[in-house]
């Protein structure tokens, strides 16, 4: 109990490392996530088991609870998000998309945003409650030279300009502006800048455009103007 600390009660039921615990916001909940493959639910404060939830063929690696306590979100190491309802636990969704292990999720304050964040070094946003996906976000300095991404910006309802970066080929957002297409990651922290050549041939020379690869973490990159041969 708080302040105190004292063990009010140790919930045994796990068959494998518990790997994440959430509580619902009104405090009646406890999930629980496991390398079993399973999600617990456990009532509060006398921590009775309530219901097992089975669907999930690898370790559960995140769970979370949506603010109004009737959805539980789960990430699993089978590269899956699960969407179960509360409190009966019946499973609503799978929602695929990761390439690789999910390692966490979270749901905004209002209950209407599901980010999902996997080893693919990617975060997935998910619309709630349907599950729809909405788009794919990547941080291109954390990537290898072989990951390629769009950067772009738009307004979003709360006026902010936001920058972001998709996954390349991903479909851009309406009303969103391009900034960076289709750049390589720079995991390796390095900077170069990328000649484009649009020539028009005055007399004997002609004109280069340069166009620079986004930039690394702590890197800095500034291009020249080229003649082309």
């Amino acid at each position: 109990s708080l302040p105190g600390g004292a063990l009010i009660k140790t919930l045994e039921g796990h068959g494998d490392s518990v790997v994440f615990v959430c509580i619902s916001p009104d405090g009646k909940v406890l999930a629980s996530g496991s390398r079993d493959h399973t999600v617990k639910l456990w009532s509060l404060p006398d921590g009775a088991l309530i219901k097992t939830l089975e669907n999930h063929t690898g370790p559960v690696l995140s769970v979370c609870i949506s603010p109004d306590g009737t959805l539980l979100a789960s990430g699993s190491d089978d590269t899956t998000i699960k969407l179960w309802s509360l409190p009966d636990g019946a499973l609503i969704k799978t929602l695929e998309g990761h390439t690789n292990h999910v390692a966490s999720v979270h749901i905004s304050p209002d209950g209407k945003l599901l980010a999902s964040g996997g080893y693919d070094k990617t975060i997935r946003l998910w619309r709630l409650p349907d599950g729809e996906f909405m788009t794919s976000l990547a941080d291109m300095a954390a990537n290898f030279d072989d990951v390629k991404g769009t950067t772009v910006h738009m307004q979003n309802e709360y006026g902010q300009t936001i920058t972001y970066t998709l996954p390349c080929g991903s479909p851009i957002p309406s009303g969103a502006t391009c900034i960076c297409n289709c750049v390589p990651g720079s995991i390796k922290k390095t900077c170069s800048c990328v000649p484009v050549c649009s020539c028009q041939s005055v007399g004997r020379t002609c004109t280069c455009v340069p166009v620079c690869t986004c930039q690394a973490v702590r890197c800095r990159c500034t291009c020249q103007a080229v003649r082309c041969r």
